[in-house]
Parts: structure tokens; C-alpha cells; sequence
């Protein structure tokens, strides 16, 4: 039987994680490739009050794109 070739993953691979601190103590995060689903993501979490030092973090170089508690957000066309 002939090998074949990996397939290619069928959904393109995370660029960014939100994070943020749950009450009662503990971390949690969830990731996303796309910077408006992140940004979206975030800003809900941080929105609710639900969720504590909501930050997003670009995973290839570790940057913090958006950390609402220190001010800060970049253009999502920067992330």
C-alpha cells in the first residue's frame, strides 16, 4: 500500500491566548488563532466581572496585546 503524506490540519493552528484569573483562586485560558475572536473573547470575560486580570498574550513572541487593567490595547491590526 503506497504512503501518503500527512494531511494538513483542518483548522489553522492558535496565534493567541486569552488568560485570566478566576474568583476563589486558579488561572484558566483558552486560545485562538483569529485576533477578533480573542479580542472578543477577552473583552466579555473582563466585561462580566466574572473573570479577574484578563489579559491576551501573542504566543509567538510572548507580547501582551490587551491587558484591560493596565490600559493597555493594541490595534487589533498590531496584534
Amino acid at each position: 500500500m503506497p504512503q501518503h503524506p500527512p494531511l494538513a490540519p483542518a483548522w489553522p493552528p492558535n496565534r493567541f491566548e486569552v488568560r485570566w484569573e478566576i474568583p476563589g483562586g486558579g488561572v484558566e485560558s483558552d486560545s485562538y488563532h483569529f485576533a477578533d475572536w480573542a479580542r472578543e473573547a477577552a473583552r466579555r470575560a473582563h466585561g462580566r466581572g466574572l473573570a479577574r486580570n484578563v489579559h491576551v498574550v501573542r504566543l509567538h513572541d510572548g507580547v501582551v496585546v490587551f491587558d484591560p487593567g493596565n490600559e493597555l490595547e493594541l490595534p487589533v491590526e498590531e496584534w
